[in-house]
């Protein structure tokens, strides 16, 4: 992977300047899980958005990311940051995690068992490792706009279930997010999403409009919908024990 460039750069940018409701409601995502005096990895860091907040609030965070301008740009910042999972020690983390980067691999099954190795079985809480992953949801919704910033797959919250646990995760919370953001992402399909990837760029208007606008409405959608769809699917995943070989 060296010298490895992200295709989604440019929309990476849009979503960190604009995006500010839906970047707010990660945040608080990862805030709610996240181990206060615990070792905290961000795998795919990006642009170092979540990590730099993290830090900001006294948190102990490794980024890694395998762009090289992302990491540079990070370091600019004053993030600490590897540039491959192999820089990072097995079983030296007490939680990871990670935004929108699994859909991104093509051996997704063996990133997640990797991933397992570097939490510890001990953490600073007296409990095993966890990971929160946020990914993209439903098949039906995969566009031009996927193939635009290098998406294998979107996947459905059983498949993630079922991903992690096979990985040696315990899941113990699985949740669709974005109930509005999956109507507006059949739309989005329908109108410009199935053609030539150039065309399915995303602009600064645009985003800023359904940040305003339409992602607010998830709080009373996502209420009612959650269990059954939504544009995102996230987990929240525990490390087993060492010494079992089944999750409880």
């Amino acid at each position: 992977m060296e010298n490895f460039k992200y295709t989604g750069t440019h929309e990476l940018e849009t979503l960190s300047d604009s995006a500010k409701r839906y970047n707010r409601y990660l945040l608080s995502l990862i805030l709610k899980q996240a181990p206060v005096g615990g070792k905290i990895l961000d795998i795919g860091a990006g642009l170092g958005y979540y990590a730099e907040r993290l830090k900001a609030k006294g948190y102990d965070i490794l980024c890694m990311e395998i762009d090289e301008f992302q990491c540079r740009y990070m370091e600019e910042k004053g993030l600490t940051v590897v540039r491959s999972i192999d820089d990072v020690a097995d079983g030296s983390i007490d939680f990871i995690y990670s935004i929108n980067v699994l859909e991104h691999i093509d051996d997704d099954g063996a990133a997640l068992k990797i991933w397992a190795g570097k939490l510890r079985h001990n953490t600073a809480l007296g409990e095993h490792g966890e990971l929160f992953i946020w990914v993209p949801a439903f098949n039906v919704l995969y566009s031009s706009f996927d193939r635009l910033v290098g998406h294998f797959r979107r996947y459905r919250k059983q498949s993630v279930i079922e991903k992690i646990t096979a990985a040696g995760f315990t899941v113990t919370k699985a949740r669709y997010s974005d109930s509005m953001g999956f109507l507006v992402a059949l739309l989005f399909k329908w109108l410009k999403g199935r053609g030539d990837p150039g065309n399915a760029r995303i602009t600064k208007t645009q985003v800023v409009i359904f940040d305003t606008f339409i992602f607010p409405l998830n709080r009373i959608t996502d209420a009612l919908c959650s269990r059954m769809f939504g544009k995102n699917v996230w987990a929240l995943a525990r490390r087993h024990s060492p010494f079992c070989n089944h999750p409880h």
